[in-house]
């Protein structure tokens, strides 16, 4: 009996003629909320028109705006996303059980109230992480990789799409003044989070290009989104890109040789890493074309000092959420030091052991490694490029983390993405494993 199978074939689907028509109807409506859901996740749209489309640079306080329509927006998702996931809680409750890394750093965030030195603030922060990472787990339990996909396939074009309207007929919202002024960033109020979110754009584009149709608007939106990253003049959205495609393409010629495979995803990871900190500086200072200094614009400079606090919690952190309030808390002393108040570490790993210490950490590498694991594996198995997809976005999510904290972020569309692929991977995995079981007994 041959081991190597489909993905799909993994995952029981019910047949569609056996829905009645009430049900399909529901079906769509459910598909056009997670797509919603997921479009306000992805992108800044509300808090840019909220501001008038204000820059960086110009002269305008960005905290000075009454941001509560994006709260009740996110409230809204929150419910809606909670009643889906009650219908459902037995396949909900199945899905957490499958990742038990995950599980846990999920539920350690709510746990670290107890010894917080913020206990309010990181209860309500836990509240509101915990019913926005109700999506990653909806899509895990709700839909099939396939299916996945082809629903990020239209959210992305979505935001593409919106993107560049806003671009050409309302530059003032989406092309930057200020700082940055001609850079593009479409419905996000900073060129940084246009550049990473095009990146993930253009990586998905080229994964259905391979495997779905029509491939010509794959083709389309994969070129319209890399010209985006050009123009949002964010080098290590470029360098992203590169490493991104270059990951996605190479794993195809190596899935027949696990030791060259494996050395490969490696050596993607490490030189990714390495290049990701350093060339967008190494541009910036000999080119000129980044804008930036030569201390990842005063990033390394708080580093060591974030390292002095966590040494004073180092196992257990400041609670989740609690470190970064500004004078007033405890990165009150990272502030003083630097000289400008910095909203976090600029670091993912640093922010995520400042707020859940060294217990937290190796839980969440422990889940990234489960899943690279198991994405390494299955696409050795099953060649497929679904699989693909899921390595080329922890790459990039290992690599976005080094300059900017994405990891068990509240309302952050990299961390909802995480969350579906590390589930979605455990449950493919699983049923593989019981499979080849049955397989076994058959054949004895």
């Amino acid at each position: 009996m041959s081991t190597t199978l489909d993905c799909q074939e993994l995952t029981p689907q019910k047949p569609r003629n056996l829905l009645s028509p009430f049900a399909r109807k529901i079906k769509k409506i459910e598909y056009g909320f997670t797509i919603a859901a997921l479009f306000l996740y992805s992108n800044k749209i509300t808090e840019l028109l909220i501001s008038g489309g204000a820059s960086e640079g110009d002269g305008v306080d960005m905290l000075s705006f009454d941001y509560s329509p994006v709260r009740r927006f996110y409230l809204i998702t929150y419910l809606l996303t909670i009643a889906l996931v009650t219908l459902r809680w037995k396949k909900v409750l199945y899905t957490l059980l499958q990742n038990k890394c995950l599980l846990a750093l999920l539920l350690l965030a709510p746990l670290s109230t107890l010894w917080s030195v913020d206990p309010a603030t990181t209860m309500n922060a836990s509240v509101a992480m915990l019913a926005s990472s109700l999506m990653g787990v909806y899509l895990a339990s709700r839909y099939t990789l396939r299916e996945q996909l082809r629903i990020l396939g239209i959210t992305f074009g979505l935001v593409l799409g919106v993107s560049l309207f806003f671009i050409l007929f309302l530059p003032h919202y989406g092309i930057m003044g200020g700082n940055h002024s001609g850079a593009w960033r479409g419905l996000e109020t900073h060129k940084n989070g246009f550049g990473q979110i095009m990146v993930f754009t253009s990586t998905l584009f080229f994964v259905l290009a391979n495997t779905q149709r029509p491939k010509r608007l794959y083709w389309l939106g994969f070129t319209l989104a890399f010209i985006s990253i050009i123009f949002s003049n964010s080098g290590g959205a470029l360098l992203n890109f590169v490493i991104a495609t270059s990951l996605a393409i190479g794993t195809r010629f190596f899935c027949l040789s696990k030791n060259r495979f494996i050395l490969l995803l490696i050596a993607f990871i490490l030189i990714g890493c390495s290049l990701s900190v350093w060339l967008p500086e190494i541009f910036a200072t000999t080119l000129g074309a980044v804008g930036k200094d030569t201390t990842l614009t005063g990033r390394t400079d708080l580093w060591p000092y974030a390292i002095d606090k966590i040494i004073e919690r180092p196992w257990l952190g400041y609670g989740y959420n609690a470190f970064w309030n500004g004078l007033d808390g405890e990165s009150a002393y990272i502030i003083r030091a630097v000289r400008w108040n910095t909203p976090n570490a600029h670091n993912g790993f640093l922010d995520l052991w400042l707020q859940i210490g060294f217990i937290g950490v190796f839980i969440y590498v422990a889940a990234l490694w489960e899943t690279f694991f198991k994405a390494a594996l299955l696409t050795r198995i099953n060649q497929s490029w679904e699989q693909n997809w899921i390595l080329a976005f922890l790459v990039l999510s290992i690599i976005s983390n080094l300059s900017e904290t994405l990891m068990m972020s509240r309302n952050s569309f990299s961390w909802i993405l995480f969350l579906s692929c590390g589930f979605s991977e455990s449950i493919i995995f699983n049923r593989l494993l019981k499979h080849r079981r049955q397989a076994r007994l058959v054949q004895k």
